[in-house]
């Protein structure tokens, strides 16, 4: 079935997204912010009925100053009281590490890992599977890309001797041939016509499918405007 997945430090509104940037100053409300929304999420389950949500991603992009300011001890701390909170609510829940960038820090993932290995319980950090069960990353515009990150991300996990699923779960090429995009920008270097899209799609899953990817979702599959027509994201 499909995986709905509830992104906690991002929120949409409107049609605008609402960007937290820096890292929660309370441990303690940031823990009680987590039950909540988990708590207010899975009442179908526990009233009988087959909705919910169970996969929960914490932040988006860590390892872009654009949406976080902190280091990586900051978010491997963000992510340990997230975990530890969640799970509380909802045994069953899953835990996303941020989706990965990758571009601006390839480093980033080792650098929480290393943090998380020297972890003051490890015996609680083995036991919450160093808080994360599934690492997904971005890839936009170029296929070999997708290749290429999950096997970086694949191969620091074998590093650090974990294993863990890996999704793709952002990944789209936008156009300018089409509208909202900047028909006047042919040679633009992260979009494509609407053939070199449909092409993306192919290639950028088949790479996912090779590297183990579980899942793969495209970012979009029609245009809303939803970054605004300036943007010229023609993503759909």
């Amino acid at each position: 079935g499909a995986a709905i997945i509830y992104r906690l430090g991002e929120s949409i509104e409107h049609t605008s997204i609402k960007r937290f940037v820096h890292p929660p100053a309370d441990p303690t409300r940031w823990a009680a912010a987590a039950v909540g929304i988990v708590r207010h999420y899975t009442e179908g389950w526990a009233d009988g009925f087959h909705y919910g949500i169970r996969y929960w991603e914490i932040w988006n992009e860590p390892d872009l100053s654009f949406f976080w300011s902190g280091s990586a001890a900051d978010y491997a701390r963000l992510l340990k009281v997230a975990a530890l909170a969640i799970r509380q609510a909802d045994p069953q829940a899953r835990i996303l590490f941020g989706g990965l960038a990758v571009f601006e820090k390839p480093g980033w993932l080792r650098d929480v890992l290393t943090v998380l290995q020297n972890d003051p319980d490890p015996a609680l950090r083995d036991a919450y599977g160093w808080y994360f069960d599934i690492l997904p990353v971005h890839s936009y515009s170029y296929a070999w890309q997708t290749f290429r990150y999950l096997n970086q991300a694949a191969a620091t996990l074998r590093d650090f001797r974990l294993n863990k699923e890996l999704w793709v779960n952002e990944s789209g090429l936008p156009v300018w041939d089409d509208y909202p995009g900047p028909t006047w920008d042919p040679d633009s270097g992260y979009r494509g016509t609407r053939e070199e899209q449909a092409a993306y799609v192919v290639q950028s899953a088949a790479y996912a499918l090779w590297l183990g990817a579980r899942v793969v979702f495209h970012f979009m599959l029609h245009d809303d405007c939803g970054n605004g027509p300036e943007a010229r994201d023609a993503f759909g």
